[in-house]
């Protein structure tokens, strides 16, 4: 299709880094048979680098059957769920070290938990504030010392994550720093600062922006469309995966709830669609 010829990407003169990705089963194959058959052939190909091998994935308890109607395709997840909903709850869950087990009652609760509840929730709470109390203005401030050293530790940490195809580690680490965001949040009462000081207000949601903008370059690889629209939100186009700090701040007016929260009959929905499926 691009007309490139794979073997420029195996040679050993070549600056790439090379990753087999696969299930278990293949295991043996990736590790002893395909090197030695490199190393047989007497050319110049590298040796991978990495070796990114997963666990299997259940759903509801049962081994995954296509025969029997016990699956769920990508197709139909996609028509029905945001494509990074979807990417979350499995970079999440990836079985890199157990057997997984797909259940409808997950997936809709780490939407719902985690997706709206952490990271949503501290988007919409942070940018709204500022549309309502600020008309979506703030001026610039410094960024809280704290706040600074541990998104920049972040960026080297999930970097290297990622690089060595810990992908779960690495989303994971950036949750946990989701949480702590919207801690800072409640700690700092920007709803109180509000009435009795607007500077300190500012300075608070200053840092909330700042955080929202590094979070968002953090969550790139894994969570691409909410990224680009977080990014409208804020006006503001980050092209380097790298520590920022935003400033000039203008939002967006129009900012809408990043996740769809679903109800709880949704789960009963799709478990019945499910077992209707089954042959």
């Amino acid at each position: 299709m691009n007309n490139l010829d794979w073997e420029n990407f195996w040679k050993k003169d070549r600056n790439n880094k090379i990753y087999l990705v696969h299930a278990k089963d293949n295991i043996p194959f990736h590790t002893i048979i395909f090197p030695a058959l490199l190393l047989g052939t007497k050319e110049n190909y590298k040796l991978p680098d990495k070796i990114v091998s997963d666990e299997y994935i259940t759903i509801e308890g049962e081994k995954l059957s296509k025969s029997k109607g016990n699956y769920i395709s990508v197709r139909d997840l996609l028509k029905r769920y945001p494509a990074d909903a979807i990417r979350y709850y499995f970079l999440v869950n990836n079985p890199d070290k157990r057997d997984f087990n797909f259940t409808w009652n997950d997936f809709i609760n780490s939407i719902n938990g985690e997706l709206l509840g952490k990271w949503g929730n501290f988007i919409n709470r942070t940018l709204l504030f500022v549309n309502k109390s600020f008309d979506g203005k703030l001026k610039d401030s410094t960024v809280d010392r704290v706040i600074e050293k541990k998104l920049k530790g972040l960026f080297n940490e999930v970097g290297i994550d990622i690089d060595n195809g810990d992908v779960k580690e690495g989303i994971n680490k950036i949750f946990d720093f989701i949480s702590f965001a919207n801690k800072y949040f409640d700690e700092k009462q920007p709803w109180v600062l509000a009435k009795t000081d607007i500077s300190k207000c500012n300075d608070v949601l200053f840092n909330c922006v700042n955080i929202i903008i590094n979070v968002n370059t953090l969550l790139k690889p894994y969570l691409p469309f909410s990224c680009e629209k977080v990014e409208e939100y804020l006006n503001n186009k980050v092209s380097n995966w790298e520590y920022n700090t935003i400033s000039n701040i203008l939002l967006s007016k129009d900012i809408k709830p990043l996740y769809e929260r679903y109800d709880k009959a949704k789960i009963r929905e799709e478990v019945a669609i499910l077992n209707q499926n089954k042959k």
